[in-house]
């Protein structure tokens, strides 16, 4: 089966600098546990950060930036 056909799901990449809340989708059965580190560009700094990756809803921001993971 080609890529095209898979289920994919969105994981929620979070830049440790300015917060920016960013999905991506991924292919059901390869997607990473949560805090997997990826190196994606900001357009928000301007440069390439190390996002921490978090399945859907499995993460939430406060009011302040505080990431909170529902996850554990």
């Amino acid at each position: 089966m080609n890529n095209k056909r898979k289920v994919r799901v969105i994981s929620d990449f979070i830049c440790p600098e300015c917060g920016l809340d960013f999905p991506l989708p991924r292919i059901h059965g390869k997607q990473r546990k949560n805090g997997h580190i990826k190196d994606i560009y900001c357009p928000k700094c301007d440069k390439i950060q190390q996002f921490q990756e978090y399945k859907y809803n499995q993460v939430y921001k406060t009011l302040d930036g505080e990431i909170i993971n529902k996850a554990g």
